[in-house]
């Protein structure tokens, strides 16, 4: 088997779908490790999101 398809196999293999909405747990953690490391406006911006529900692309177009 080429390396190609074995790196194609595992990576099917190990691929989890992804989720489709976070839960607000999810969401509040997120902002708390944002705060944390110092990045405020990383915060704002999910809390922004998850609030509003935009888009990421409509948000950084404003």
């Amino acid at each position: 088997m080429s390396l190609i398809r074995q790196v194609t196999a595992l990576v099917r293999a190990t691929s989890a779908p992804l989720p489709k909405y976070f839960r607000e747990d999810e969401v509040n953690a997120t902002v708390l490790a944002c705060e944390l490391h110092g990045r405020r406006d990383l915060a704002l911006l999910v809390d922004f999101l998850w609030k509003t529900g935009v888009r990421v692309s409509e948000a950084l177009a404003v």
